[in-house]
Order: C-alpha cells, then structure tokens, then sequence
C-alpha cells in the first residue's frame, strides 16, 4: 500500500504532532524501500489526447458542490469565457473569480487529492505527469515553455498543423501547470523522492521549467546571449560563430559531462527559445532570426545543390524545411518560381517534368550538355600542372579515398570543376536518402507523417521525435546503399582509368550516425573499383575532412584542400568530347 503524501498532509482530525509524525514515518519508509514506491506510481501508459486528459480531470469532480472549484479548473484549462494565462498566479485567480487567496490554494489542493482518489482521473494524471518528466529529463533538466508544449502535443500524436493551434497549445499549457502545482504539493509535503519542477517567470508569465533553480539561471543567461545578438539586422550565423556565442556560458555551469545540453544544438534551441528577440536554430547550428526571409532560406538551403540537379517543387521546400525547422514552410509554385528567381539560384522549372533542374540542363532534359570553354590554353596548362591536379590524377589511378575541401558557398563550383576536368559520376547523398525516408514513411502506419520527420530535427538530440527519425533513416539506408554501390561499380574502362565518384550533401549520414558507410569507403585496406571523392564545407575555425565534429576518414593524408584557382579553371571547361554524354535519372 502507498499513502500519496499529499493526501498524508492533509488528513482531517488529527494534532498537529500526529500528522507531523505519520509524515517522518512515511519519509523513513519511502528511503527504505524506493523500489517499492517507484514501482507503486510506475504507469506504462502513453500520453492520450489532451482533450481526453482534459475531460476525465474535469469529469474527477463531479461530487464537488462548490462552484469555486470547477471555475478553478475552468480557469486553469481555458473552459468558458473567461481567459486569464495558464500559469495565472492564484492571486489573479482569485481576482477573476472573486474569491480570495486562500480560498483558491484550497480549492486547487482539493482538487488534486480528489483526482488521487478517482479511478480515470487519477492514472490519466499519473501517465502525464510521467511524460512530463521524461520530456524536461530528455531536454537537459530545463526547457522553455513552448518547447514543452510542443513535445507534450507531439507525444499525444498531434499533428504538425494542430500543435500550431492557439487553443491545443493553451490546453497544454493548462495541463503543464496542474503538473507542475500537483509536485510543488507533494515535495511541501516532505515528499523528496519526487524531482522538483521550478518555474521561471518574466513578470507573471512562466517562460522555462527546470529541475533546478540553476539550469533556470543558465537558461534565462543563454536566451540573454542569443537574444543580444538577434538584432533586426542580424543575418545568418554561421554554425561555429553559433557555438563561439553560447561557449562561455555553458563553460560558467557545472554541467555533467552527458547532459543533453552539452550535446548537438540543445543549448542554442533552448538559447533562442528563450530569446525576446525572435530567433531559430537550423539543422546544423546556424542561428537565425524567425523572420528571415523565404528567399535567403532558399539561397542558403540549396547553395550546396549539384549544377545537373533534379528537384520538384515539394523537394525543394522540403529541403529547405529540413534545413531551417522554425520557419514555416515556404510556398509552393507560382510563388516558388519568385523566390527562386529572388534568391539567385540558377535553376529554371522544366514544366514537361515538373521539376526544378540546373544551368547545365539543356535541351532534352534527359541529357547532360556543358557549357562551352572559356579558359585559355595557358591557364589550362598551368592548372594541369598544379598539385592539385597531380593529387587527384593519383588518386583515379590508384582509386582511393579523398576528403576534398572547399568553401561553403563553392562547393557546387567545385562539383563541376571536377566533372568537367575528370568526367566524374556525381551523387548527392541527401536528396537520395530523403526520397527512400519518404518511400519508407509512405509504408508506415499513419502516426508517422512526413511532416513529423521534417520537424523532428528542431527537436533535442536522444528525444523520441528523433530516435523515429533515425529508425526512418536506418530502413531507407540499404536502398541509399545500393544506389551507391551502383555508381561505384566496375565499368569497361581501364581499372586504373574510371571516373571517379563524387559524393556530396553527406551530412545527413553524419547526423544520424552513419559515418561508418563513408569511414567503409575509406578503409586503406579495401580495393575499391573506382576513386572515391567527398566534398564537404571549410569554415573559418573548423577545417578538414570533419562534418560537425566527425572525421570522415581513416588516415590524415586522405584530405584535399582545393583552392578557388584551381575550381575557377576547370569550372569553365568541357568534359572531355570522347566521352558519351551522362544520363540523367528522370
């Protein structure tokens, strides 16, 4: 048997040293056996529909007679006309139901024992408060407001579009508080088996809740940091100035060294979160502000795109979704066609296909034509005599492994310097890998929706939007392999003289832990039919052959850095005419 110790503090008829005494008892009893008490609140339930959470707590005190109490909840859950912020302290709902203080602490502390005492309401309340628990753990300890309401929303199987709606999101907020006030009841109650939940007010509005007054404190110090540098005039930033704006706060706390905070981008999210000044957090680290216009979102979404790309419109947005999560999605054609045209990407809509397709797609669009030469013989000498050249030469021959390295906003003038001087096939990894993840969720139960998965990456590493995500990557990963595989296949050239292959948009691998298929490909012991090329982005503090901190290869001397020269040369150069044209996938 377990005695909630709420209910223990407030057992009618007994002296104050009686109560005081079956309270130190029951504390000594719960330290005895914590098995015992955690397996009595252990609940295996999942988070039904808030709207039936709601219900069943309202539905708990059918037997109460006073009126104060259900206008107390109706209050707190945002039932009947009157409005007031969930987290409205009980003075203001006093105030609005012309009731004192006191009377509304009395009435919430029935309310929660009646709960505990009925048979839905009680295991309804218990499933949520788990889920709860588990969210602001998963988080780091500490999270701000609309963070949780959005997971809580999410794990109840809300959709994207109805986890934007104002009065889904002020249900939540209503439940969160009956949370939170039931613990700040129980641990009053001597009850400190339980994890506290703090809140933190701006004014009298609630904006995080933490375990600790001091993750509090390192939250409001991060949304300081990242709303100072969110200025109207704030661009883009890259993922490392990111890092380098939150460091020496998170480098101020005694933070354990597995905290979700100290992993991936959770303390730039909840950073800007908190910020006054509006301001997201893109897939791989760049904070930005939440107003940044479609077409820079665009521009910066697919500056790594092949120049012999394919893309329809709905792959378009949603690589642009994918990089930027807190914007909202951008709009489909004829408005796609404006900011394409606004962003300044060289790509025109091929209407016999319906898709997007690059500069270097001419005429029939199943055929890949260049552009005609513009470099002079000399030049083209001194580039073929350049180390690069003579690097590169070696690796085809030899059919190794490169990292080749170049500046982010020239990684597709380096795909095409590369084509056009070594015939090479091309793949990009990230759009091959979204079209399986699609085909993938196209074939799971109706829970997991496309929108689920584009949004997932605005959610903390280890959370179970993710972990889905990564279970979605992992089942489309062999029909990426296989493409793969096919491009690196044995042709009739000669061994030592096959087009390399150049993968690019890698990233995607590296986030969801499947660096292992690129460190493969890089094994010094393996024999591969042709040479393997990856190019990744050089920023000003991270360089070399690493994508958020991860090494790509397996010995140092597998990375190239390519200058501008040396890309600015070839870039202009046909493919070699003795070559057959290559063939595009429709």
């Amino acid at each position: 048997m377990v005695l909630d110790s709420l209910r223990i503090s407030r057992i009618p008829g007994i002296a104050k040293s009686t109560r005081e005494e079956v309270r130190a008892r029951a504390k000594q009893w719960r330290e005895m056996f914590p098995g015992t008490v955690a397996a009595a609140r252990r609940t295996d339930a999942t988070v039904p529909p808030l709207e039936d959470v709601a219900a069943l707590l309202v539905n708990g005190l059918k037997d109460r007679r006073s009126p104060v109490h259900r206008s107390v909840l109706d209050l707190i859950l945002a039932r009947g006309t009157k409005r007031v912020d969930a987290f409205a302290p009980q003075v203001a709902l006093g105030a609005m139901l012309n009731a004192g203080t006191p009377t509304v602490n009395r009435a919430l502390l029935d309310i929660h024992e009646e709960w505990l005492a009925d048979e839905q309401a009680g295991p309804a309340l218990a499933a949520l408060t788990k889920a709860i628990d588990e969210i602001v753990d998963e988080l780091g300890g500490v999270a701000a407001l609309p963070e949780l309401v959005t997971e809580l929303l999410r794990r109840a199987g809300e959709t994207g579009a109805a986890r934007g709606s104002a009065a889904l999101r002020r249900l939540a907020e209503g439940l969160l508080r009956i949370v939170v006030d039931g613990r700040r009841y129980r641990r009053r109650a001597e009850d400190d088996t339980l994890e506290p939940l703090e809140e933190r007010r701006r004014g009298d509005v609630v904006i995080a809740i933490a375990r600790s007054a001091e993750l509090l404190d390192l939250a409001t110090a991060l949304g300081a940091r990242v709303q100072d540098a969110m200025t109207p005039q704030a661009g883009v930033r890259t993922p490392a100035r990111s890092r380098e704006l939150i460091a020496g706060v998170l480098e101020q706390n005694d933070l354990p060294g597995d905290s979700a905070l100290r992993a991936g981008h959770r303390a730039l999210r909840l950073g800007a979160a908190l910020s006054q000044n509006p301001a997201g957090v893109s897939a791989v680290g760049e904070l930005h502000r939440r107003d940044l216009p479609a077409a820079e979102a665009l521009r910066l979404a697919l500056a790594e795109l092949s120049m012999d790309a394919r893309l329809s419109p709905q792959a378009l947005r949603d690589r642009v979704s994918a990089r930027f999560p807190a914007l909202p999605q951008i709009p489909g054609r004829p408005q796609l066609d404006t900011l394409v045209v606004e962003a300044g990407l060289n790509l025109r809509f091929d209407s016999e296909h319906g898709e997007f397709v690059g500069p270097t797609l001419v005429g029939d669009s199943t055929r890949l034509t260049q552009r005609p030469p513009t470099v002079t013989a000399a030049e083209r000498a001194q580039a073929e005599d350049a180390a690069i050249t003579r690097r590169l030469e070696d690796s085809r021959r030899r059919r190794s492994y490169l990292v080749l390295g170049t500046e982010p906003t020239r990684l597709q003038r380096l795909e095409q310097a590369l084509h056009n001087r070594f015939a090479t096939r091309r793949l990009s990894v990230a759009p091959v890998l979204l079209e399986e993840m699609r085909h993938v969720v196209d074939g799971l139960p109706a829970t997991l929706t496309w929108d689920v998965i584009v949004e997932a990456d605005n959610q903390p590493d280890g959370s179970r939007s993710q972990q889905a995500v990564a279970k979605v990557v992992e089942l489309a990963l062999p029909a990426v392999l296989t493409r793969l595989q096919e491009q690196l296949a044995a042709d009739d050239a000669p061994a030592d003289d096959r087009a390399p292959l150049v993968l690019t948009d890698v990233d995607m691998l590296v986030r969801y832990g499947h660096v292992g298929t690129l460190r493969r490909l890089s094994d010094l012991t393996v024999a591969r039919d042709r040479a393997v090329w990856v190019i990744v982005p050089q920023y000003s503090v991270f360089t070399g052959p690493v994508i958020d901190g991860v090494q790509l290869t397996t010995s140092p001397h597998q990375f190239l850095d390519v200058d501008r020269e040396w890309s600015d040369t070839f870039v202009h150069l046909e493919t070699s005419p003795s070559l057959p044209d290559m063939e595009v996938a429709p």
